[in-house]
């Protein structure tokens, strides 16, 4: 590589890192500074791993991709992991809709219920013949934009008074709690 096509380089990878910097691509980022120490000359690839927190052989593995094909070698492939989702988008916009806008009564569930995990997965695997276990199904909800949260519980029949009545007395007793004692 000649002296000019070096300082491009280099002046390239600058521009690269502040980019990625700015949108915080931080993996990214730390391909983009190794290759720019390495570029540089300044440092060993020993030196350059301890600054960029990488192995040794990631320093290498960077230095061939860049080699191989420049900058576009080094942007980050994201890799989908895991099975593929066993619902079609029509039936994940289908659920996502009972789910924002039916109660578990108006689908067939018993009226004193709320929607859970558990019934959601009864529900798909009733509905769409696709079944998930329990976890699998709150990782599921999470991955389409759904948050899991545990059910909580109001006393239907609480005297509100009675209620605020309890409270008045419970901080009195509080703040008497040291003069008794």
């Amino acid at each position: 590589m000649s002296t000019n096509e070096k300082v491009e380089s280099i002046n390239e990878l600058q521009k690269a890192m502040k980019e990625a910097k700015k949108e915080t691509h931080t993996k990214l980022f730390q391909r983009y500074l190794t290759l720019f120490l390495y570029l540089k000359g300044k440092h060993t690839v020993k030196e350059i791993a301890e600054i960029a927190s990488v192995s040794v052989k990631t320093v290498y593995n960077y230095i061939s991709l860049y080699e191989n094909g420049g900058l576009k070698n080094l942007t980050l492939i994201h890799k989908q992991t895991g099975a593929t989702c066993k619902l079609t988008k029509e039936q994940i916009a289908s659920l996502k809709s009972v789910l924002l806008n039916q109660y578990p009564a108006e689908v067939g569930f018993p009226v004193d219920y709320n929607w859970t995990a558990d019934l959601i997965r009864q529900y798909v695997s009733k509905t769409y013949n696709v079944h998930y276990g329990r976890s699998g199904m709150t990782l599921f909800l999470h991955r389409i934009g759904f948050s899991y949260t545990r059910a909580t519980y109001v006393l239907k029949k609480a005297d509100k008074e009675k209620q605020e009545a309890f409270k008045a007395e419970f901080e009195n007793v509080k703040k008497n709690y040291w003069t008794m004692t």
